[in-house]
């Protein structure tokens, strides 16, 4: 067929278009507080408000709390939920007499891991050879992790996590919890960053 044949596409004329400035109204910015559900919010949203408290001093403090008595969370579950107070009744009973509320940004799970696992490391009798047994453990899962999660960002938290074991492993006992505590939140990066149990 020659291309001069073939049919015109059809032409809209722009008096027959809506209006569109007349009938779009952007979306009204969704308001996000401690009160809504992790569940509800996209990857974009977490990552956002993770940025948002990392950046913030006062709520920066808080991704993970002072050391509270155990006692204090059975209290607050004492009308509601007794599944939850038998939890506590059975930690309580193995032990575990404090703890510490890690802030719900969809990475308290990671933080609170890290942050728990380093500090043992430097309460360890012999911290070079826990540190040792941590990186011998890290390097054979370091498959399964490239796999899970994105080149760049197992690569951040590795390189964080073994400058942080470095730290521990260097100054040892003349570093307090509250020190690591403070070192990891500054360079820890925000996808791996709720309760660290003590």
């Amino acid at each position: 067929m020659d291309p001069a044949d073939a049919p015109a596409a059809p032409r809209i004329r722009s008096s027959e278009l809506p209006d569109v400035e007349a009938d779009y109204a952007p979306p009204a910015p969704r308001e996000i507080d401690e009160n809504t559900p992790l569940s509800s919010l996209s990857e974009a949203e977490i990552a956002q408000l993770t940025e948002k408290m990392l950046n913030n001093p006062s709520a920066r403090t808080k991704l993970i709390a002072e050391i509270t008595p155990i006692a204090a969370l059975r209290a607050e579950y004492l009308d509601g939920s007794q599944s939850v107070v038998r939890q506590i009744d059975w930690l309580q009973a193995h032990g575990y007499t404090e703890f510490r509320r890690a802030a719900r940004d969809g990475n308290c799970f990671y933080r609170s891991v890290a942050f728990s696992y380093l500090d043992r490391l430097l309460h360890a009798p012999d911290i070079g050879a826990a540190v040792a047994r941590f990186r011998a453990v890290l390097t054979a899962r370091e498959t399964g992790l490239m796999l899970a999660f994105e080149d760049e960002v197992y690569k951040e938290f590795a390189e964080q996590l073994h400058t942080l074991m470095t730290l521990v492993e260097e100054f040892g006992a003349a570093l307090t919890t509250e020190d690591l505590l403070d070192r990891l939140l500054e360079g820890m990066p925000p996808p791996f960053f709720c309760l660290v149990a003590l």
